[in-house]
């Protein structure tokens, strides 16, 4: 477990993919992105899918997931900053992965 804190700073993504490639890490889900309304972009190697936010600079969720497994998205849907559910096109079964945020 590892916690980067919020992804607001740019430099943040980017050890966050390093700490995926040592850690030998495929698909990871981000709570707490903080980033504002929602998209769907690739980073290098990888692709970043994330939510909006409940409130501005707060909440927010996300999933990365690495060249493989980005090209085989179907699709996607977030609410609120709250949840994301990211669809994969993987054999022999299609795989749903589901991040969530619930604020203590």
């Amino acid at each position: 477990l590892w916690n980067v804190k919020t992804l607001l700073q740019n430099s943040k993504l980017e050890n966050l993919k390093v700490e995926m490639d040592k850690m030998n890490v495929d698909v990871l889900g981000i709570a707490e992105m903080r980033w504002p309304d929602g998209g769907d972009f690739w980073s290098g190697e990888y692709r970043v899918i994330y939510s909006d936010t409940y409130k501005p600079g707060q909440g927010g969720v996300g999933i990365v997931l690495k060249k493989d497994l980005g090209k085989r998205v179907k699709g996607y849907v977030h609410r609120k900053g709250r949840i994301i559910l990211v669809k994969l096109d993987t054999e022999p079964i299609n795989t749903t992965v589901i991040q969530v945020y619930m604020p203590t």
